[in-house]
């Protein structure tokens, strides 16, 4: 178990530096475009990756709700934190309108999250 935290952190963190590293360059010239991609994506591959895999028969096709709501809340969590520690070491004279549309709702969505266990 540990190890497989172990992997989820280390894609996250290689994502969202990614993200960072490209935006800081922005050799592209894509703006903020990276870091609202990189959260994101670290989203989704939280969420995928908390995702319970392929049962060994076909037959069985049930979902097991408590592994979903986890990955659920997992992939917000990630999200919301991503985007929070992102707002608190950037620069103020570079402006985030895409992030700073996300915030609000996130953060109504995280407070929503420990009503759902």
């Amino acid at each position: 178990m540990i190890r497989h935290c172990a992997g989820l952190v280390v894609v996250i963190l290689a994502v969202v530096a990614a993200g960072i590293y490209m935006t800081a360059k922005n050799a592209f010239e894509l703006g903020n475009a990276p870091v609202s991609f990189s959260a994101i994506a670290a989203a989704v591959v939280t969420f995928f990756w908390l995702t319970p895999g392929s049962r060994a028969s076909a037959a069985d096709t049930s979902v097991d709700e408590g592994l979903q709501r986890r990955a659920i809340a997992s992939a917000i969590l990630i999200l919301y934190l991503i985007l929070v520690g992102t707002f608190a070491f950037w620069r103020q004279d570079q402006t985030m309108a895409e992030e700073s549309k996300l915030l609000p709702d996130l953060c109504t969505a995280a407070g929503i999250l420990p009503k759902l266990n």
